[in-house]
């Protein structure tokens, strides 16, 4: 596993793909982003 450090900046960038990711999840979901999914899903998010 990395040890990743992220900035203010970068942690800010994280919540609008959460909100597209958990938007993709929904069953009536407008917009489906499965990149937004991936990225979620990746191994380096368990560090943050």
């Amino acid at each position: 596993m990395m040890n990743l450090q992220l900035g203010d900046i970068q942690e800010t960038a994280l919540i609008p793909l959460a909100i597209r990711v958990n938007e993709t999840k929904r069953r009536n979901a407008r917009i489906h982003d499965g990149k937004a999914v991936d990225t979620l899903k990746a191994d380096w998010m368990e560090d943050i």
